[in-house]
């Protein structure tokens, strides 16, 4: 046990920070008929782009078990790196950047094989996952006044304001009605499909942005829309609805239980 803890902190010593736009960390199995695969972490990159990524890749991966490969994908550039580990399972790493960033490209398959090197060495995906939050950063965004997700009833289920608009927190049950108001007005106006479609709301000098995602709604109100942060907004649908899927089945009115998605809003966001 010992001599895997070292292993650990002697890899995360010698590991450069990371600033790229995203990572994510994925098992394939290389066995199993349906070679159904898991993603143990996504930071900067949405369960959908790695799902999309590795149904592209799935047979190259699984004919070569090792290897890299990097392609160009809408804005930014993809790098996955993918090693069979000692376990039959395929590791597969995801990395996306700047189309500008081939500079970076041995440092990132540097990076991977520290990975693969804790991998193999210990088999503790949470170990793996705590050195790549630390060794990895990505770019934070600015500009949003607040972020409300509720339920299409209106009940607030989490809301994060920018601390000079203290007056939208305290009325955050009326906002909640109102954002989902607009949201059935929208639908009603546009269409019953709106599941997974950014809706703008323009009040002058701010818009209101809605997403919706199996019966939540996800409002930020923000000052200026830029490319990072749409990204960021189904990223974020993404995780609640992931992190909290059973929750939300079963609810019982107790939003404590969404409390800690601050610490996810943070990584991506600065209000």
């Amino acid at each position: 046990m010992i001599g895997m803890k070292n292993v650990i902190e002697n890899s995360h010593d010698h590991l450069n920070m990371l600033k790229i736009l995203g990572v994510g960390l994925v098992t394939l199995s290389s066995k199993e008929l349906n070679n159904s695969f898991k993603v143990f972490l996504q930071k900067g990159i949405g369960r959908s782009l790695i799902q999309n990524i590795i149904e592209l890749y799935k047979e190259e991966i699984l004919l070569k078990l090792n290897g890299k490969s990097f392609f160009p994908l809408e804005e930014f550039m993809v790098f996955i790196n993918y090693f069979k580990s000692l376990t039959e399972e395929i590791l597969i790493i995801i990395y996306i950047d700047e189309k500008e960033s081939a500079h970076i490209y041995p440092q990132l398959y540097l990076h991977s094989k520290k990975i693969v090197n804790i991998y193999n060495e210990t088999h503790d995906i949470e170990e793996i996952k705590k050195m790549c939050e630390l060794s990895v950063e990505i770019p934070r965004v600015d500009g949003i006044v607040g972020l409300f997700i509720v339920d299409y009833g209106g009940c607030p289920l989490y809301s994060k304001v920018m601390g000079i608009r203290e007056d939208i927190i305290d009325g955050e049950v009326q906002v909640g009605g109102f954002i989902s108001a607009l949201f059935s007005f929208s639908q009603f106006v546009i269409g019953k499909e709106s599941g997974g479609k950014l809706r703008e709301i323009n009040f002058g000098n701010q818009s209101f942005y809605t997403i919706a995602e199996k019966k939540v709604i996800f409002a930020y109100l923000i000052e200026k829309m830029t490319p990072l942060l749409k990204r960021y907004m189904y990223i974020i649908a993404e995780e609640f609805v992931g992190r909290y899927s059973k929750v939300l089945n079963n609810f019982d009115g107790d939003i404590a239980q969404f409390s800690n998605f601050e610490n996810i809003i943070n990584e991506y966001l600065i209000i």
